[in-house]
């Protein structure tokens, strides 16, 4: 598989463990508004989440800026790429 594949399955799979939702359709356009329980204290757990499983570090304005899932996929690939 291709490394992006892999952390969209990745970033899918923490997004479904967050929300206690296993069969959660997560799709690159999915927003917050998209997910129930998805609020902003949610989203700082999810982005401790996401940082701690891909072993990078999250800047609240990085996480701020996030629209959607696509873009948190996008900047999980760039810090990765950037190691």
């Amino acid at each position: 598989m291709q490394p992006d594949v892999d952390v969209a399955e990745g970033v899918a799979a923490v997004i479904r463990k967050a929300f206690g939702d296993p069969g959660l359709a997560v799709t690159r356009a999915t927003e917050a508004s998209d997910v129930d329980g998805w609020d902003s204290l949610a989203h700082a757990t999810l982005m401790i989440m996401i940082a701690r499983k891909f072993r990078i570090d999250v800047t609240e304005s990085e996480s701020n800026a996030l629209v959607n899932v696509g873009d948190l996929i996008d900047l999980v690939q760039r810090k990765l790429s950037a190691r």
